[in-house]
C-alpha cells in the first residue's frame, strides 16, 4: 500500500517537531541549570531553582513508616536519597517534611536512625547522600568529587562552581522535591555537624534569589544540631575572603529570618564545642532558639535528645 506524499510529509513533520520539542526542552533545562548560579560581591551564593524530575521506589513498609529510595539529577550527577514517610502521610492528609543533611563523611544509611525516628514521629524525611559520599559518590566525574576547601577554592578562582556550592544547590532541590510531593505540607532544613552548616546556608538563601524580602510560605526554617560556623579570621585577599564568606554559616545565619532558626547543642560536645555553637546562635536573628543538652557529650543526633527534638520540630512548624 502506497502512502501519499502529503501524508508522509505530515508524519515526518510530526516526528521532527516531537524530536525538536523533546531535545529542545532538554537543552533548555541543561542551559538554565548551567547559568542559574552566581555569587554576590560580598560572597552570598545565589541559585535560581526549579523542581527537578525525580523517581521514587518503595523498599520497606510496615505499620509505622514507609521507606523509599529517591533519585534526581543535579548538575552533572545523580543524587541518591532515602525518603522516610510517616504512616499518616497521604495525599489527603499531608504532613510536614524535613530535608535532613548528614554529618561529614556519613551516608544516608549511616543516618537512617534519624529518618526512622522522625517518620515514626509523624514527618516525611528526605536524607541524601551528598556529593562524594555513598551511592551519590559512585557516579564519578569532577562534579561529584568530595573536595577539600583548598581544592574548592582553586575551582572558585577558575570561575567554576565549587563542590561546596553544588552541595548547597542539591539541598535546595531536595526541598523543592518535598514541596512537590502531595504527602507533604510545610518544609524545613535540618542537619547535624557539617550537615547543619549546609542546612543553615540553604535556609538563608532558599527562594530568596530575586529579592531579600522573598518568602516561600511553606518553608518554615532551620534546625541545626551540633553545629557552628567556622570561626574564620578575616583576610585582606578579596577573592579568598569572598570564597570563605560563601561557605561559612556565620555569614548567612542572620538571613534565615523571618523564618525560625533553632539550634540543639550538648554542653560537652568534643567535636564542635558549645561555645562555637553559641557564637553562631548569637549571630542569628529572631525568631531563634538555642536548646542546650546539659551534661551531655552527644555530637549529632542521639536518642537522649528525642524529647527536645520533638518539641523543637513542633515549634518550628507552628504558625505565628
Amino acid at each position: 500500500m502506497k502512502i501519499k506524499k502529503s501524508v508522509l510529509k505530515s508524519i515526518v513533520s510530526i516526528i521532527l517537531l516531537a524530536a525538536l520539542l523533546y531535545y529542545g526542552y532538554d537543552y533548555f533545562l541543561r542551559y538554565e541549570e548551567s547559568t542559574n548560579y552566581f555569587l554576590t560581591e560580598e560572597g552570598f551564593v545565589n541559585y535560581k531553582i526549579r523542581t527537578p524530575s525525580f523517581t521514587r521506589t518503595v523498599t520497606y513498609q510496615d505499620s509505622s513508616y514507609t521507606k523509599e529510595i529517591l533519585t534526581f539529577a543535579s548538575k552533572g550527577t545523580k543524587i541518591y536519597a532515602d525518603l522516610y514517610l510517616s504512616r499518616h502521610a497521604t495525599k489527603n492528609t499531608p504532613v510536614n517534611g524535613i530535608v535532613f543533611m548528614p554529618a561529614a563523611g556519613k551516608t544516608r544509611t549511616d543516618t537512617a536512625a534519624r529518618g526512622i525516628f522522625l517518620a515514626k514521629s509523624g514527618y516525611v524525611v528526605l536524607i541524601p547522600d551528598v556529593r562524594g559520599i555513598g551511592d551519590t559518590g559512585k557516579n564519578g566525574g569532577s562534579a561529584n568529587r568530595l573536595n577539600s576547601i583548598q581544592d574548592d577554592y582553586y575551582l572558585f578562582l577558575q570561575g567554576k562552581e565549587p563542590v561546596n556550592h553544588l552541595t548547597i544547590y542539591d539541598t535546595l532541590l531536595a526541598a523543592k522535591i518535598l514541596e512537590k510531593m502531595p504527602e507533604v505540607r510545610d518544609v524545613i532544613f535540618a542537619g547535624e555537624s557539617l550537615g547543619g552548616r549546609t542546612a543553615i546556608i540553604a535556609g538563608a538563601i532558599y527562594d530568596k534569589e530575586n529579592s531579600k524580602d522573598a518568602k516561600d510560605p511553606r518553608f518554615k526554617g532551620v534546625l541545626a544540631i551540633s553545629t557552628a560556623g567556622y570561626g574564620l579570621q578575616k583576610t585582606p585577599d578579596y577573592d579568598a575572603q569572598r570564597y570563605l564568606n560563601s561557605i561559612d554559616p556565620d555569614f548567612y545565619v542572620s538571613k534565615i529570618a523571618p523564618r525560625k532558626a533553632y539550634f540543639i547543642h550538648a554542653t560537652k560536645d568534643a567535636t564542635i564545642p558549645i561555645a562555637a555553637g553559641k557564637d553562631t546562635f548569637n549571630k542569628a536573628a529572631e525568631p531563634k532558639k538555642l536548646i542546650v543538652l546539659a551534661n551531655s557529650s552527644c555530637h549529632g543526633y542521639c536518642s537522649e535528645m528525642d524529647d527536645e527534638l520533638a518539641e523543637a520540630l513542633k515549634e518550628l512548624f507552628e504558625n505565628e
